[in-house]
């Protein structure tokens, strides 16, 4: 008897469902299919009517201009007709699928946000407060080799060529070396020297394709793409270790760079391309997006927001899209009135650098969409605040930077202090700034465009690692003839001798470039085979280059290995020179006789037993070896990406064996 009446309730309950069942399934799973071919997200066809099939659907009427209700099982029907209507009509092949004013889900509680805006009152230094709206992932999905072979990709950019802002040479032609284990110095402010040559090559030659078209530079940037993705490039060690583990922020610019160069190329790739390129960079996309930190609204989850959006405008993707597009409007939200970013301008010194680094991905998210999609996020506004508002700040901080610095900065050691100070700020910014440029031919008729164009104009457009390029160049709006001779590839050069040690060696700073006669570039060099430590040279070459004998006519090299305060006595006796830097600590200056190719290092045995052991080995290897390091530089490739005309043909002439550097 029990069990007879628990069946009848059960089936009492289910009696309304089981009513509608099969005919409201059927209208159910008919929207859900027509939503699907236009290109919505209401989840599988399988007459369920769940929260996504209703919010697919709410969108679909708005973007449609439909005067629906809100869909349910009884008027699923009406619904059914009305969608397969409208997919019958043209209109359907436009229709915007992306939510663009609907409210983003995690907007803060009035009070919260207010202290979110305030924070810096309160912290003792900057990101010393409770934590209001908390970092989280962005879900970049992984998609299949087969996925990419069949769909072709599209570049977000603009087609037009030949804009001003896209003034570039276009640098070495040889692709750099992939590096698959990635060597992190979690110090701020630290670099990995050989990234960011890799990331420069790949926005260098972007940024010459987009100003001549060369096919030259079209194929070798493409190749250089398929041979990182080949080599598993940056498969390791792109994490930093605190915190949730994201990726580093330099790895981030430089998988951003490729990224960037990928999409210029996208169209060119073919399927059997995809398959190698896709995954890979899938993957770096997809690591960049889970990488998050305490603070939401901290200018890394923009530039990773960034990225996600690029990444789903190339490879069709909308979900990404529609991810960056409610972290804009979040952005939007968190944003203080007067357009500062309420974490980043806490930052000391660098609080002006960061806060424009926040706007210049806000900016670039909605450029591309407009440009890409149609679609204007600029005009989302909350409380009268938008993108708009966040550019009138930068240019504040531009006109009346430590006055607009004060207003926000708190003290910074670890975060900003180290570039500057609150009374003092870093305007490092401005040269990166080419955002604004980009921005201002979209709204020619705004105040603050005329401000970008009559008073900035060729100070802001700089290649910039943030950007992926130089952004007035990738979302160009009108272009130009350029008339330059096309690139060829160098002929291979002869083969080099064996070298005794391996050596890889990278330019850090280069004081003078291009063809200068004066030289003085800081290099540092890698050991294969030393002990840890031990396996590291760090010096400048310094001197003056003659061009007609392609030779220098005075040759110095100065070890940076610290002596002292005081200048050691033995080097006095031996005649040797030193140098100092701000740190008042001396280093040995090692100057060289030149007799034709003949280079020899004056007093050197004298120079050497004075000096302590670890710069002994860095004078009598940089003297013994030299040559290894010119062959070093060469058969990598690197030579190319030294930036003084002079130092490579001297390397490349000592690698050859037509410069011999001897005691």
């Amino acid at each position: 008897m029990r069990t007879f009446l628990r069946r009848a309730f059960v089936l009492l309950l289910l009696a309304p469902w089981l009513a509608v069942a099969s005919p409201a399934r059927a209208d159910v799973a008919c929207v859900q299919e027509q939503l699907t071919r236009l290109g919505f997200d209401p989840g599988p066809v399988d007459g369920a009517l769940g929260k996504r099939t209703i919010n697919a659907a709410t969108l679909f009427a708005r973007n449609a201009a439909m005067p629906l209700e809100t869909l349910t099982t009884e008027n699923s029907g009406e619904w059914c007709s009305a969608v397969s209507a409208f997919a019958a009509t043209p209109a359907a092949q436009s229709i915007v699928t992306l939510d663009l004013s609907s409210e983003p889900a995690g907007i803060l509680s009035d009070r919260d946000q207010q202290r979110l805006w305030e924070a810096y009152t309160t912290a003792p230094e900057c990101f010393e407060h409770p934590t209001y709206g908390e970092g989280t992932p962005l879900g970049v999905p992984k998609l299949t080799a087969d996925q990419f072979g069949a769909e072709a990709w599209k570049s977000p950019y603009t087609a037009v060529r030949g804009a001003a802002q896209c003034q570039s040479g276009p640098g070495s032609l040889v692709t750099p070396r992939p590096i698959a284990v990635v060597k992190l110095d979690e110090a701020y402010g630290e670099r990995q020297h050989d990234i960011d040559i890799a990331a420069t090559w790949f926005r260098r030659l972007t940024t010459y394709l987009r100003l001549t078209d060369d096919p030259v530079a079209r194929t070798q940037l493409k190749q250089g793409v398929i041979e990182w993705a080949r080599a598993g490039a940056l498969g390791e060690g792109i994490h930093v270790s605190w915190g949730a583990q994201p990726v580093d922020y330099q790895m981030m610019a430089a998988i951003l760079s490729i990224l960037s160069a990928t999409a210029e190329v996208a169209a060119d790739f073919s399927a059997e391309e995809r398959t190698v390129v896709g995954p890979w960079l899938n993957r770096l996309v997809a690591e960049m997006g889970a990488s998050h930190w305490k603070d939401r609204s901290d200018n890394k989850a923009y530039m990773r927001t960034y990225a996600a959006l690029i990444w789903g405008l190339m490879v069709g993707d909308d979900r990404p899209v529609q991810a960056a597009i409610d972290e804009f409007k979040l952005a939007i939200h968190d944003m203080r009135p007067d357009g500062s970013w309420p974490i980043d301008t806490q930052r000391g010194g660098m609080g002006l650098h960061y806060n424009s680094g926040n706007t210049a991905h806000v900016v670039m998210i909605g450029t591309a969409l407009k440009l890409a999609r149609g679609v204007d996020l600029f005009g989302y506004e909350v409380d009268g605040r938008s993108a708009h508002t966040a550019v009138e700040f930068v240019l504040r901080s531009i006109k009346d930077p430590v006055a607009t610095n004060q207003q926000y900065a708190i003290r910074c050691p670890d975060g900003g202090d180290r570039f500057g100070s609150v009374d003092k700020p870093s305007m490092s910014f401005i040269g990166e700034a080419g955002y604004l440029t980009a921005y201002a031919n979209l709204f020619p008729e705004r105040d603050a465009s005329r401000y970008i164009l009559n008073s900035l104009a060729g100070e802001v457009d700089n290649d910039s690692e943030k950007s992926g390029g130089v952004p007035a160049c990738l979302y160009a709006l009108t272009g130009g003839v350029v008339n330059l001779a096309p690139l060829t590839m160098p002929e291979p050069p002869p083969p080099l001798p064996t070298p005794e040690h391996s050596v890889r060696t990278l330019e850090d700073i280069a004081h003078q470039v291009g063809r200068s006669v004066s030289v003085n570039s800081l290099l540092k060099s890698e050991i294969e085979g030393e002990k840890e430590g031990a396996n590291e040279l760090d010096f400048n070459v310094v001197g003056t280059f003659n061009y007609t004998t392609s030779s220098f006519f005075s040759f110095s090299l100065v070890i940076n290995e610290p002596l002292g305060d005081r200048k050691p006595d033995g080097l006095s006796a031996c005649g040797a020179k030193t140098r100092t830097y701000e740190d008042n600590l001396h280093r040995v200056i090692i100057d060289f006789a030149i007799d034709g190719t003949q280079y020899r290092a004056k007093r050197a045995d004298c120079i050497i037993a004075a000096l302590p052991k670890r710069p002994a080995f860095e004078a009598q290897f940089l003297i013994d070896s030299f040559a290894d390091i010119a062959i070093g530089l060469v058969a990598s490739g690197d030579v190319e990406n030294l930036q003084h005309e002079g130092l490579q043909t001297f390397f490349k002439r000592v690698a050859a064996g037509e410069i011999v550097i001897s005691r």
